[in-house]
């Protein structure tokens, strides 16, 4: 195949793509951890409160934001889908705008 730009990253159908998925996105996930993006649960079991920042696989992604009033939870889902799209561009890599949605839930 003759290439008009130098393939760079893990390429479609890489064996090694989820293993590499998985470590980059664990950094990424931690970081938008640490700057307090995402929702803590509380186990109807064990009753220990735990945060969740998404669900992940392969290379697909939810990620979970929660607030008071659906305003509140609209900015801090942009400031987080910003934060994941600077630092997905930091590793080479960069948010498919075409495959990206939100949405709002209200649980009552």
């Amino acid at each position: 195949m003759d290439w008009q730009f130098t393939p760079q990253g893990v390429l479609q159908g890489n064996a090694g793509g989820p293993t590499i998925w998985s470590v980059l996105s664990s950094v990424i996930f931690e970081i938008l951890h640490a700057k307090g993006f995402g929702v803590e649960f509380c186990s109807a079991l064990s009753k220990q409160l735990f945060l969740l920042v998404r669900f992940s696989y392969v290379d697909d992604c939810n990620l979970v934001q929660s607030g008071d009033d659906p305003l509140t939870v609209a900015r801090l889902v942009q400031r987080v889908i910003q934060q994941w799209g600077d630092l997905m561009e930091v590793t080479g890599g960069a948010l498919a705008s075409d495959k990206t949605y939100w949405y709002l839930v209200e649980f009552v």
